[in-house]
């Protein structure tokens, strides 16, 4: 083993929720160019020597003649536009041996920043280690040094283009580690719409990621993540051609776990998609559904449901071989390549909430039902029950939507309705308007059983809402309310659960309540969660910050609601994803914007990127809103087995270990330099007996009685 000493040029980064992969990815054709590796946020190494990110473009001294490979991760990522590149694995890092004589590079990627990481062995030369500048500044931060857990000086020497190092006394008998952060100009900008979790406990989230290098305006991802969100398992980019916006919203699985995906696409090209079937004439924006492999490595087949004119989709449920679609039409008559609508729809512009049935391979389209009125009406989702199909959002018209309608309140500026259709779509059952004089939306439903369901959404005039209804709270801005329904589809109970500023269901989510020990859980949000509901039992699981996300607990009778879970972070958190209950834990995504420290949010967190203008978290809590994650950061996070210790590293940073006799005589010293987050392992080689282990993990410095 090489002993080693490191030394560091490091800018704090802190965790950050995304579930995109941060790592370099080999170029198989996918990227103009002579570019080697890349990353998702534009950082390519070139086969010249160069690394180029925004506008700043560097020059490593000596790298034609190191040996490259890539390390780490064991994520993989697709792309899958019109030339596929598939299951390609995503590397930490890329190592870079004998760069120079006795000196290895490490190039690891951060996001948003790239880290250089040279280790200097024992007859190397320091003067070798650098950089030259091309083009652009790099960015740097403070200068550390380390020999083993010992802090040594350092500084930067800029001569002329060239970066080099200036380092303070330190043993030449073992290795040098350098390891300078520079910062990246551009950002990635991620949104997520869709979670769901297959029959294995898979975590997979959708929705669009902006920015990429190489692709799209919007693209759509959709990334794989361990149960326990610690491992980022794949990912699939998705596009047709570059310039067009993309957008996935909704996930579901079919009975062998393949993938099904809806969302909507500009590309109208033909570039979209594979096996493409085509139901109606293509127009602006196509609604679709693709079928993906479970590891998101091909697409199998694509739907496109369509019009001449704009269409979307927001929504998808597998059932019994068949896959239902939901979301808008804006040309009613020629939308799909047949339809039946219930109500009086508008003009050729005007949104219409649609709902079709497609075979479970996507090849034959089985009907399409429109539920209409004359001025427009918007489809959040739909919720696919045991026997029916449930369609719901707001309409302009209540008076005069749908085929059959019956209305619950004073109608006003846009009121929330839920309607029920057969499951082959033939009939259309009813629908139910839930009024008041201002705004109202329906954003979930949920079946509790043949004879009852829920629906819930938020209304702007919590007093004057539905025919009766129950406020908890102090109402105020936008309030959330949950109406009970019975199987002739009239309302039981209306409950409305309040505070003096907004607060709402999760928007730009389909799957947002769940039945969970015969309680209603709400995925919802809200700017004041010290006042939500009034006076019942908070649950912060978090710090809490301007705007938080927020688990509900309602009694299944839904006239009281029990309690508040908060388990968000200190910025502003938007819950636009799904909450999903697979036993025991309920899962839920959305994302982040603004400054948040990722260490006040929900138990551990694990990063996949760095922290952007907006970011896409997922997490999972148990019922009481307690994090269940065994990978927990311990006051110590050192654990020794045998000859082994294990360190857990939670954020990025330098880890260091010494190893004293008895006497007070170091017997090992090993530097493992810059580690991104995760549990490492060093295998100390020692004599049995007693000994006193020094560690360092980033700043912190830990002394631990250790036997081997």
């Amino acid at each position: 083993m090489r002993l080693s000493v490191p030394v560091s040029l490091f800018i704090p980064v802190f965790l950050s929720a995304t579930v995109l992969p941060s790592g370099f990815i080999e170029n198989r054709g996918q990227v103009d160019g002579d570019v080697l590796f890349y990353t998702l946020s534009g950082v390519r190494v070139h086969a010249d020597g160069r690394i180029s990110y925004g506008d700043v473009e560097l020059r490593i001294p000596g790298f034609s003649r190191a040996r490259l490979k890539g390390e780490g991760s064991g994520s993989r990522i697709s792309i899958l536009s019109g030339s596929a590149y598939r299951n390609m694995e995503v590397y930490d890092r890329i190592v870079l041996e004998g760069i120079h004589p006795n000196i290895d590079l490490v190039i690891t990627s951060l996001g948003n920043s790239v880290e250089f990481q040279w280790f200097v062995h024992p007859g190397g030369n320091v003067d070798d280690a650098g950089l030259e500048i091309l083009r652009g500044e790099p960015s740097f931060s403070r200068v550390n040094a380390f020999q083993g857990v010992e802090s040594i000086p350092v500084s930067v020497v800029r001569d002329g283009n060239f970066i080099r190092f200036g380092v303070g006394n330190y043993d030449a008998d073992r290795t040098l580690v350098i390891d300078p952060i520079a910062f990246i100009s551009n950002d990635i900008y991620e949104h997520a719409y869709g979670l769901n979790v297959d029959d294995l406990g898979t975590v997979y989230v959708t929705g669009y990621v902006s920015s990429v290098s190489g692709m799209g305006d919007w693209d759509i991802f959709v990334s794989r993540l361990s149960p326990d969100l610690s491992s980022l398992l794949s990912t699939a980019i998705i596009y047709g051609d570059t310039g067009y916006y993309d957008i996935g919203f909704s996930l579901d699985f079919d009975d062998s776990g393949n993938v099904y995906l809806a969302g909507w696409t500009f590309d109208t090209t033909g570039s979209f998609g594979r096996n493409v079937s085509v139901y109606g004439t293509r127009g602006l924006v196509d609604a679709f559904v693709m079928k993906l492999t479970p590891t998101l490595d091909s697409i199998i087949s694509t739907a496109i449901i369509t019009s001449p004119s704009m269409d979307q989709a927001f929504s998808v449920y597998y059932r019994n071989d068949t896959v239902y679609v939901g979301g808008i039409a804006s040309d009613a008559d020629n939308f799909s390549d047949f339809r039946t609508i219930f109500g009086a729809h508008g003009g050729t512009y005007d949104l219409n909430s649609f709902v079709s049935a497609l075979s479970g391979d996507l090849s034959v389209h089985y009907n399409t039902a429109i539920v209409a009125s004359p001025s427009g009406d918007f489809a959040e989702g739909i919720y696919v029950g045991g026997e029916n199909v449930y369609v719901f959002g707001y309409t302009f018209d209540p008076l005069n939507f749908s085929s059959d309608r019956t209305v619950y309140g004073t109608t006003g500026n846009g009121d929330a309705f839920v309607s029920v259709l057969s499951a082959d779509l033939s009939s259309h059952l009813g629908s139910i308007i839930l009024a008041s004089d201002s705004l109202d939306i329906a954003r979930g439903v949920l079946e509790l059983d043949t004879a009852s369901f829920v629906v819930a959404g938020i209304t702007g005039y919590a007093q004057g809402f539905s025919s009766d209804r129950r406020v908890q709270g102090i109402a105020g801005g936008d309030d959330i309310f949950v109406t009970l329904l019975d199987g002739s589809f009239a309302p039981v109970n209306t409950l409305v659960v309040a505070s003096p500023s907004a607060d709402g269901i999760a928007y730009g989510s389909d799957r947002s309540l769940a039945s969970v020990d015969g309680k209603i859980v709400l995925y919802g949000y809200s700017d004041y969660i010290t006042a939500l509901g009034g006076n019942i039992e908070r649950n912060m699981c978090g710090t809490g910050g301007s705007g938080d996300a927020v688990l509900l607990w309602i009694n299944a009778s839904v006239d009281s609601a029990l309690a508040l879970s908060v388990p968000t972070g200190n910025g502003n958190d938007d819950p636009s994803g799904d909450m999903v209950f697979k036993s025991p834990y309920i899962y839920f995504a959305g994302s982040i914007s603004n400054s948040y420290d990722a260490a006040t949010y929900y138990g551990p967190s694990y990063s996949y990127g760095v922290q952007d203008d907006s970011d896409v978290f997922a997490g999972y809590v148990d019922d009481a809103c307690f994090p269940v994650s065994t990978f927990e950061t311990a006051s110590i996070p050192v654990e020794v087995m045998g000859n082994v210790v294990y360190v857990s590293v939670h954020e990025p940073g330098y880890v260091g270990l010494e190893v004293y006799s008895p006497s007070g005589r170091r017997v090992q010293s090993y530097s493992a330099g810059f580690l991104l987050p995760g549990r490492y392992s060093f295998r100390m080689n020692l004599p049995s007996g007693a000994y006193l282990l020094k560690i360092r993990i980033g700043d912190e410095l830990m002394k631990l009685k250790v036997v081997f």
